[in-house]
């Protein structure tokens, strides 16, 4: 009896045009991600803490405290647009409010009263500027809101404890900068947009091949076929 010969593989082999595919592919994401990195300008991030204290004290009790949606509602009116407006006003900015509020992000730290707000620049002292004009424009706004209720009480005679007017808070850190970009450095997102081209090319390269081995491969008895036929 003589031995079987196995049917050959119909794994397809990988060629020279595969692997340029996806070199191909790879340096064209990386040169997207090159042009990204120099059409887009740097941003610099400038952070400052605030700490949020009560605007009022109680003549007759012992502490007022600030609750914790208390400093959540403050992290709200810290880039308010009253507050922004005030900031652009202050340091004369050619910038709607909008725009301006997409450049700041304030966060509580932990579950203390202190929040940080962290302004974003096209330069470091840009930055710090922002920064430092938020919390000093918010501590200003923040003031104002406590006269007018205290004066609000007063003028109508409401029963209660007594209330003093107190500051609402202070800066404990003013704001600072590392001096570095923010964000990725243009070395990291150009080989990162490359390594991400290659896989696209990869993942197009084997579906071809997929495609190539799912494609019907002409049977023994078809091939006699055309054989005989040509025969005849």
């Amino acid at each position: 009896m003589a031995p079987v010969t196995p049917a050959p593989s119909r794994r397809p082999a990988v060629t020279l045009a595969q692997v340029v595919v996806v070199v191909v592919v790879a340096l064209a994401f990386g040169a997207a991600g090159a042009l990204y990195t120099f059409l887009t300008p740097p941003a610099y991030d400038a952070s400052t803490l605030i700490q949020i204290d009560p605007t009022e004290i109680s003549t007759t009790q012992e502490t007022s405290e600030v609750t914790a949606q208390e400093v959540a509602t403050q992290s709200l009116v810290v880039d308010s647009a009253p507050v922004t407006q005030a900031v652009i006003d202050l340091l004369g900015l050619s910038t709607s409010v909008q725009d301006l509020q997409t450049r700041v992000t304030v966060e509580a730290v932990n579950d203390s009263r202190v929040l940080r707000v962290t302004a974003a620049w096209d330069s470091p002292d840009g930055a710090v500027t922002v920064a430092d004009a938020f919390a000093s424009e918010y501590l200003q706004y923040r003031d104002e809101e406590r006269d007018a209720r205290l004066a609000a009480i007063g003028s109508t005679g409401t029963p209660g404890d007594a209330l003093a007017p107190a500051p609402g808070g202070q800066v404990l850190t003013p704001a600072a900068t590392d001096g570095a970009p923010a964000g990725l450095p243009a070395a990291v997102t150009i080989a990162l947009s490359a390594l991400l081209g290659a896989l696209v090319g990869i993942v197009l390269v084997y579906a071809g091949l997929v495609r190539r081995t799912r494609r019907p491969q002409p049977t023994r008895l078809a091939k006699r076929s055309d054989t005989a036929s040509v025969d005849r």
